[in-house]
Formats: C-alpha cells, structure tokens, sequence
C-alpha cells in the first residue's frame, strides 16, 4: 500500500499512508477511557513492538474493548470514524493470518 501511494503521489503519498497507520493505531483509545498511564503503557508497547504479530493482537484487543464503550454509547461522527476503522483493523488482522496460513502450508 505504502509503495502504490509512493509511486502515485511521491513523498505526500508517504506522508498520507503514516498519517493514516498512525490514526487507525491510536483512534480507538478516545473511546478507551483508559487513565492517561494506561494511554502511555499503550503507546510504548505499540511503538516498541513495531510491525510485530503482538502488536497486532495487542490493538485487536484495544480495538474489542474500544467497541464495546461504542456499542454502549450513542452512534455519533467520531463513532461511525471508529466502526469504520474498526473494520479495516480486522480485516487486515484476519487477512494476514490467512497469508501466514498459506505459507506455512
């Protein structure tokens, strides 16, 4: 994805793509209502784990518990961003593990 809006719009498309990783990663803890060291905890262990399966797993279950306080309060513009992010998060999730089925295989 990185590499087609790299090859369409240069470095703004690069600029986009970030932009984009890093709203998907941390939009779920607006609706967390975690304390703020709870936000902290969370933000080193996204950036310390990188691109790894764990952080992965780890925004899954902030993404899960994310959706719960949504489904709990009113459907508002900020809730229909999430749900809408929600989707993209586990369709990426279950899409790699289904190409890391296959390789193994």
């Amino acid at each position: 994805m990185k590499e087609k809006l790299q090859t369409a719009l240069g470095t703004v498309g690069i600029v986009i793509y970030f932009i984009v990783s890093w709203l998907i990663c941390f939009y779920p803890l607006l609706f967390c209502n975690f304390p703020w060291w709870g936000d902290t905890l969370y933000i080193a262990a996204i950036v310390f784990l990188g691109g790894s399966p764990l952080s992965g797993i780890l925004s899954t279950i902030i993404y899960i518990i994310a959706l719960i306080n949504v489904l709990n309060g009113p459907i508002n513009t900020w809730s229909i961003i999430f749900l809408i992010l929600f989707a993209v998060n586990i369709i990426y999730f279950i899409v790699n593990i289904v190409i890391s089925r296959r390789r193994d295989n």
